[in-house]
């Protein structure tokens, strides 16, 4: 990932660190929840950034 797509590597390094010592503190449950809603969350910003549809997208690949 460029630093122009997300955040600069020194500061993903410091978010890395510091969602394996929240994560470290949660059931397994909860770390199983909280992947699904980054999951859901990085889908939707990527949906919103295109110009058409995952589904529209992924038709035209069959």
């Amino acid at each position: 990932m460029s630093a122009n797509q997300g955040l600069p590597s020194d500061l993903m390094s410091r978010l890395a660190a510091e969602v394996r010592g929240a994560t470290r503190r949660m059931s397994r449950e909860q770390v199983l929840d909280l992947a699904d809603m980054l999951h859901d969350e990085i889908r939707a910003r990527r949906e919103v950034r295109s110009w058409r549809p995952a589904r529209e997208r992924a038709v035209g690949r069959c």
